[in-house]
């Protein structure tokens, strides 16, 4: 159904870090397997995966995002910014595939601008990841 409206599905990994959560809180975020059966159940629709090992679940949905007609777009939220930071995952992805993500109110968005301006990206580069892939998902 969204795919037909042309809205997009957002699939956050993750809501609130293990660490926070009660220890009677048996509730799990979303696999990399699970992903990958929505992706491949949904070839049409359109997803936003955020809050999640960005690097790791891109990896192992590569081969399946390829050959979708619908897109798949991440958010670099949990990258470091020193080991493995929105260079190398941008790289792996494509410019055309990461959109901005902040954990807001759960995470300081100021963390998530630093690994923007940190990184080696390009003004224009910059732009995809704030606006204009999230326009372009959008339609607007």
């Amino acid at each position: 159904m969204a795919a037909d409206r042309k809205i997009p599905v957002h699939l956050p990994c993750a809501i609130e870090n293990i660490r926070q959560r009660h220890w009677l809180d048996v509730k799990t975020d979303l696999t990399k397997e699970e992903l990958k059966e929505a992706a491949e159940l949904c070839p049409k629709t359109d997803f936003i995966i955020t809050n999640g090992p960005s690097s790791d679940i891109a990896a192992y949905l590569k081969s399946s995002t390829d050959k979708r007609e619908g897109k798949v777009y991440y958010d670099f939220s949990r990258l470091g910014i020193l080991n493995y930071g929105p260079d190398s995952f941008i790289e792996k992805v494509g410019i055309n595939r990461v959109v901005f993500g902040t954990v807001m109110p759960l995470q300081y968005i100021e963390t998530q601008f630093v690994k923007i301006y940190l990184s080696s990206l390009k003004s224009n580069e910059i732009d995809k990841i704030l606006n204009e892939n999230m326009k372009e998902l959008l339609n607007i």
